[in-house]
């Protein structure tokens, strides 16, 4: 799948709220409301990751966790990182379910 051209990028952007291309990459953070559930949505991210094996770059800072995109043998973004983009927006949409006491991530 080849990168996309900077013009696509700000074309799809327009459907994944909070997303933001970097140079070669796409990045968004996530906040929650401590560390457990902080760590907790990162491991039902590294799930779907590893189901279409392609893995974000994550960085943990107590209760954020930015992720970032980049299909790394194209050398920039792809689709595959609109769709795992789009998916990890539905697996933080859908996160309170998976929280114990029903609380919420912050967003």
């Amino acid at each position: 799948m080849p990168p996309c051209s900077k013009q696509e990028i700000r074309s799809k952007l327009r459907s994944l709220p909070g997303w933001r291309s970097g140079k070669s990459h796409l990045s968004k953070t996530f906040t929650f409301s401590g560390f457990s559930e902080c760590i907790a949505f990162v491991d039902l991210i590294a799930q779907r990751a590893t189901a279409v094996d392609h893995h974000p770059d994550i960085d943990i800072r107590f209760a954020k966790a930015t992720l970032r995109l980049s299909t790394h043998d194209e050398g920039g973004v792809t689709g595959k990182d609109f769709l795992l983009a789009a998916d990890i927006d539905d697996v933080y949409a859908g996160f309170s379910q998976h929280l114990p006491g029903g609380s919420r991530p912050i967003g």
